[in-house]
């Protein structure tokens, strides 16, 4: 199995060490484990609850699996692990917004290659010139109505 690492992507859409700080929010019910994955020292939350802060995570060297790690909000010094499931969680609203994909990844590459290619100045006259001298002509041309109606 190859190495995973914090740029492993994980359902194809997010690399794994960019949920690092991200909530998570159980969609069925989930169980965690205080003592990595054994079944004797759970922790249990149902559909809709918040299984907390990704505080840091683990994979399994055998199987590649994932293991979320959160603190505990009652003992900070107390830490417990959740399996990785598309299926069983997800992340919360405002972290959907703020979390890059992959695809998000690739858009930004796109760019940079772009204008590395052209050049800033040429990039972006071709992204925002016709907007802003149509805007800019658009506007001269009004004023101009404006003002030869007012005498």
């Amino acid at each position: 199995m190859a190495a995973q690492t914090y740029d492993t992507v994980i359902d194809n859409k997010y690399k794994i060490g960019s949920l690092i700080g991200k909530q998570l929010i159980a969609k069925k019910q989930v169980v965690g484990h205080y003592d990595f994955h054994t079944s004797k020292n759970i922790v249990a939350f149902n559909k809709d609850a918040v299984i907390g802060t990704v505080f840091n995570y683990l994979i399994e060297p055998k199987t590649g699996k994932v293991f979320w790690a959160f603190k505990d909000a009652r003992n900070k010094n107390r830490i417990y692990y959740v399996m990785h499931d598309v299926n069983a969680m997800g992340l919360n609203a405002i972290d959907k917004q703020t979390t890059k994909t992959v695809q998000d990844y690739v858009t930004e590459a796109k760019t940079d290659q772009e204008i590395e290619e052209k050049g800033k100045i040429i990039y972006y006259f071709e992204k925002y010139g016709k907007v802003v001298l149509g805007t800019t002509v658009g506007g001269f041309i009004v004023y101009k109505l404006i003002t030869r109606n007012g005498k």
